[in-house]
């Protein structure tokens, strides 16, 4: 699947698509799916201006329908595979690229964490993944920021100034391509965990630049214990980057009620300012691990969310919808609440679902419930 995977960035664009429907990343954002697929992807047209993000890759053109694309309905395509999006000529919807905010090595006395994978992955002989890893919180965030402004298009010297404000050079900035043909000259430093091995304190600079983003979606679930300086100060001045190349920035994160929130380092008398600063919020349906649970997630996030000033401007706020394990009674409760908060959509994170199918069981079923309620 390795192999696989490394090449979707140079298929042909109806090959990648088809390639999609069948292969599964290691994050789950392309889940397995069946066709045809129940929903058209200009399905959620009739819903505006109710977004329904995808974490999968958009379709080739106008002209898709249900039955080459499991995705439907689909108004934004977040996609790590920025070639794919690039390929399609798709203009019924949005692109955001995504980027996976890099994590530092924990400290003393808590639990390892794996490294940073790449996109597209590098694995060894063995199957296993070739990681990056950061010695300290501020050279994480520089490598991503960089990563950011990279895929964005900004000029060398703009995404290179991040990595020499922390004392790396423009040759700790690896190509991908440059990574993936030797990588054993790279990946030399074991891991923390002694699982991987490793590129220490070095950017692998993303294989495309986006050719048209809307905005851009960071993938921020660190989870290494960092300060809340390292957190906010970061994450306030990354919004404000994006927003000054005029794009959106979006914030995907773990849920607001679970434990990672302090490991992330938020705090909840700052979190006006991450507000202040991005477009776009998750808020993530869990409640306790491996459930959907609305009762004890949605409230206690908003409550969080509030902050300091006890108000929130809800069109901020995307629900992370986990296919996976919200059934469709949380969907009806959803749709309840979309109604009277005004939300500004839905992220539907598949989890390992399987996606599409013509018929109206599974997620079809939760989809019609989340959009139209009972």
């Amino acid at each position: 699947m390795g192999a696989s995977l490394r090449l979707l960035s140079f298929l042909p664009v109806l090959l990648i698509v088809q390639l999609s429907i069948l292969i599964a990343s290691g994050t789950g954002a392309y889940a397995l799916s069946q066709l045809p697929a129940f929903y058209n992807p200009g399905f959620a047209r009739q819903l505006a201006p109710l977004m329904i993000v995808r974490q999968a890759p958009p379709p080739i053109d106008n002209f898709q329908t249900k039955l080459t694309y499991p995705f439907g309905p689909i108004t934004d395509s977040v996609a790590l595979n920025v070639a794919a999006q690039n390929l399609s000529s798709w203009t019924q919807g949005r692109i955001w690229p995504m980027i996976w905010a890099n994590r530092a090595r924990v400290p003393a006395g808590y639990t390892l964490i794996p490294g940073n994978p790449t996109y597209p992955y590098i694995y060894d002989q063995s199957g296993n993944l070739y990681l990056t890893e950061f010695t300290t919180p501020a050279r994480a965030n520089a490598v991503t920021k960089a990563q950011v402004l990279y895929v964005i298009g900004a000029s060398t010297s703009a995404w290179q100034a991040p990595l020499l404000a922390v004392g790396l050079s423009p040759s700790d900035a690896i190509p991908w391509a440059t990574a993936a043909a030797n990588p054993a000259a790279y990946f030399t430093t074991r891991s923390q965990d002694g699982k991987s091995l490793v590129m220490l304190d070095k950017m692998v600079i993303p294989f495309a630049v986006s050719s048209d983003p809307y905005g851009v979606m960071l993938d921020y679930e660190v989870q290494d214990h960092r300060n809340t300086s390292d957190a906010h100060d970061f994450l306030d001045g990354l919004g404000a980057a994006i927003r000054s190349y005029g794009l959106k920035a979006y914030l995907y994160t773990n849920p607001w009620e679970s434990a990672s929130t302090q490991s992330n380092g938020f705090s909840f008398v700052r979190m006006d300012d991450i507000k202040a600063n991005f477009d776009y919020i998750s808020l993530y349906i869990w409640g306790e691990p491996y459930s959907c649970d609305f009762t004890n997630s949605y409230a206690p996030a908003v409550k969080f969310l509030k902050s300091s000033s006890g108000t929130l401007n809800f069109t901020q706020v995307l629900v992370t919808f986990d296919m996976k394990y919200c059934t469709e009674a949380t969907a009806v409760q959803l749709f309840n609440q979309q109604v009277q908060d005004g939300f500004s959509g839905y992220n539907l994170f598949s989890d390992g679902a399987i996606q599409g199918s013509p018929n109206w069981f599974g997620t079809n079923e939760v989809l019609w419930a989340l959009m139209y309620g009972l």
